[in-house]
């Protein structure tokens, strides 16, 4: 989910904010691969591409895709065989630390973690300096394999609430300049079936 509005983490609008805030501080602090799992329209994609906006700000001296790699399952990259696309990435020398971002976790089989566990201690783990980090998004931790849980700082999002939502809608109508009826935001804000998407 795109919201053109939100540009920084003040922005963000989820049910529960403050958690993320003291996830997200401790993560600046130690640096660590980070897990987002929850639902569907949980804003999983909006805080990603958050830390993401962070980190090119952090290293504005490089192009986004000298220290950022976006890998989705789909893309048909052979993890098994190297070089692949995001072993080169990996290998390329920055002097940044690096991030990939990993989407639809839970169709990586078995043996696609398996492959992406050895890159993270390849790359991450045993490196001293200029290290990779993963970012992995997922709905269902039952999926992600134990030596992966281990490499990761869990943060579960929720699915947003009447409130957040007709916030939200307030906010869209704000920047896109649209003057919405106070009877079609009670309506709206009656409705328990509209998600983030809708």
């Amino acid at each position: 989910m795109k919201y053109d509005y939100v540009n920084n983490f003040n922005d963000l609008i989820i049910p529960n904010k403050l958690k993320w805030e003291t996830f997200y501080e401790k993560f600046k602090k130690n640096y660590n691969n980070v897990a987002l799992i929850g639902p569907n329209d949980s804003c999983k994609t909006t805080i990603i591409k958050l830390i993401i906006n962070d980190s090119l700000k952090l290293h504005s001296e490089y192009k986004k895709d000298k220290i950022i790699f976006q890998l989705n399952i789909y893309d048909n990259i052979h993890l098994q065989q190297t070089p692949n696309n995001l072993s080169i990435f990996c290998q390329n020398h920055v002097c940044s630390d690096k991030l990939v971002y990993i989407e639809n976790f839970d169709d990586f089989t078995e043996q696609h973690q398996q492959d992406i566990k050895g890159i993270i201690d390849k790359y991450q783990l045993f490196k001293e300096k200029y290290k990779v980090y993963f970012i992995i998004e997922g709905t269902q931790e039952f999926k992600i394999k134990d030596y992966i849980k281990s490499r990761f700082d869990f943060f579960f999002t929720q699915t947003l609430n009447s409130d957040n939502l007709f916030q939200v809608l307030k906010k869209i109508a704000i920047h896109n300049n649209l003057n919405v009826q106070s009877n079609c935001l009670s309506f709206l804000n009656k409705k328990n079936n509209i998600s983030i998407t809708s």
